[in-house]
């Protein structure tokens, strides 16, 4: 997404298909058990640098690392999303 886009997603409130990490529109969205979202890629990267497996959000400790579900509904809205923006840029 262009920093423009990106921007306007932050300042419209609370963004569900944003990534709190990558601050950026879901890719491969998962659920951890706490119930919060993320790319798959970014919460297992934050895990794999990390002394423990933590939700960045809400800081509960798993201490087995956690299986991460798919969030469907995230998955299609982002992926719905993401080919309407490339439609955008190419016009």
């Amino acid at each position: 997404l262009s920093a423009g886009r990106k921007l306007n997603l932050l300042n419209s409130g609370p963004n569900q298909f944003l990534c709190s990490i990558c601050l950026d529109v879901f890719t491969d969205p998962v659920t951890t058990p706490c119930g919060h979202n993320f790319c798959k890629n970014c919460i297992t990267t934050h895990w794999d640098i990390s002394d423990r497996c933590q939700c960045p959000m809400c800081k509960e400790v798993f201490y087995v690392r956690p299986q991460l579900r798919v969030n469907t509904f995230n998955f299609s809205t982002t992926s719905h999303f993401r080919a309407k923006a490339a439609v955008n840029n190419k016009t």
